[in-house]
């Protein structure tokens, strides 16, 4: 694997992800000696050593003690504080004054199935692809819990979620949780969209990250990559998505 030195990682793991287990935050989970979150920081690792973690108050010293392993001795970490759970577009927004590179990719941090070969592939497209803004990847499943649309083209005009609102179809493209971006363009879109409060959620009224697509598209491209396993699109939202990925990965 290449470690891409102008690019930052940039990990949101501020969420409570009580779904999964409302005692204890699910990021914090122990499977074979390793929490949720370490495992899926030891799978970006290889590919950037500035890192950038959006935390809660609740995770803040948990997070820190994982990074402060020797392991990660490489890395810089910055650690970014969202004090209300206000939705991933505005723990993405906080975090964006810190990236100090051109460019920079995103994982959800239960993104437990996502694979080098798909993270190193999405970077190199992105790289080859120097006009567009997103590059992300998605595997087409049925009844996919987001929806990615295109236009004739194959450019990605939006993406759906199914729990905000009814999708236009039961088989499609979905996304897997990582995101290869353009800091320039995120940053101003973001900043502009979370002021106007154009990307609040209709249902969770948070400021959803990937509503920003249908804004950011009008006038910048976004493009999509197939990822190598099909499993690579789930997250960890209760204890049997665990299960699963678990036989996968």
């Amino acid at each position: 694997m290449i470690l891409y030195k102008d690019f930052t990682a940039v990990i949101p793991a501020a969420g409570k992800g009580s779904r999964f287990d409302k005692s204890k935050n699910k990021l914090l989970y122990s499977i074979k000696g390793k929490t949720i979150f370490e495992i899926v920081l030891d799978k970006i690792k290889p590919f950037s050593n500035n890192i950038i973690i959006i935390v809660s108050e609740d995770n803040l010293s948990e997070i820190k003690n994982i990074a402060s392993n020797k392991k990660y001795k490489e890395i810089k970490f910055v650690f970014v504080l969202q004090k209300k759970p206000k939705g991933m577009g505005h723990a993405i927004n906080l975090a964006m004054p810190k990236v100090q590179t051109k460019n920079f990719f995103l994982i959800w941090a239960d993104q437990l199935g996502i694979s080098a070969q798909t993270i190193d592939k999405s970077i190199k497209t992105f790289i080859l692809r120097p006009n567009h803004c997103i590059v992300f990847p998605t595997v087409k499943k049925s009844n996919p819990y987001t929806l990615v649309i295109k236009n004739k083209s194959g450019l990605v005009t939006k993406v759906l979620q199914s729990r905000e609102e009814s999708l236009e179809k039961n088989f499609g493209e979905t996304d897997c949780g990582f995101f290869v971006c353009n800091t320039f363009i995120i940053k101003f879109f973001l900043k502009k969209l979370i002021k106007q409060k154009l990307i609040i959620t209709k249902k969770t009224k948070e400021y959803d990250f990937l509503r920003s697509f249908m804004y950011i598209s009008k006038q910048n491209i976004i493009s999509t990559v197939p990822a190598k396993f099909s499993f690579e699109s789930k997250g960890i939202n209760t204890k049997k998505d665990l299960e699963y990925l678990l036989k996968k990965i």
